[in-house]
């Protein structure tokens, strides 16, 4: 005849003790019920698995520290906080993701708006080079100086109303040459 297994008390006190052979019976009796439990949980075996050995682990390390009155209680208890710890780390995991991913984005479009506008400067810089000479002078002085109509005039030594028409006839130029970038002229000035 086999001898009587010892109930859960018994088995908490051997356990305070440091009985191994306590903790091995415990761990036999309750590893696939708190398994399953984590399981249905989790759906997740690894994590299920991961949370279950951290149990019994935190229960054979800290055997000393703890009075349990009833093991499966304990165990129960146990087995849910780390569950719910569980989700809250991966609740952190994920806002830290979207987070991270959010900021990759508005980086890649910010790189993005940086290599259009460098095209655009580019293509521009090209429009300046087809514009009569006369006519470059007295965009650039505008555009790129932001010098007023009249000191233009007084500068180049020409009438407000020549300066006027260089500068509508550069526009017109340049609004045929960028016209492909026209549309994202307009979103990088709106941004």
């Amino acid at each position: 005849m086999s001898a009587a297994l010892p109930d859960d008390a018994q088995l908490a006190a051997r356990l305070k003790a440091g009985d191994r052979d306590a903790f091995v019976v415990i761990y036999q009796r309750y590893w696939e019920k708190l398994y399953a439990f984590a399981y249905a949980r989790l759906q997740s075996k690894e994590a299920a698995e991961d949370i279950v050995q951290d149990i019994f682990i935190r229960l054979w390390s800290h055997r000393a520290e703890r009075n349990i009155e009833n093991l499966n209680a304990y165990l129960s208890a146990s087995l849910k906080y780390e569950v719910l710890d569980h989700f809250r780390s991966q609740s952190v995991h994920r806002k830290h993701d979207r987070n991270l991913a959010e900021s990759l984005g508005r980086s890649i479009d910010h790189t993005q708006d940086i290599l259009g506008f460098d095209e655009l400067y580019r293509e521009l810089q090209k429009g300046l080079e087809h514009l009569p000479e006369k006519c470059r002078l007295v965009f650039e002085m505008s555009r790129n100086q932001g010098l007023p109509t009249k000191e233009i005039s007084r500068q180049l030594d020409i009438t407000p109303k020549t300066v006027e028409f260089h500068i509508s006839k550069a526009l017109k130029i340049l609004r045929l040459k960028l016209k492909d970038f026209l549309y994202l002229a307009a979103l990088l000035l709106l941004s």
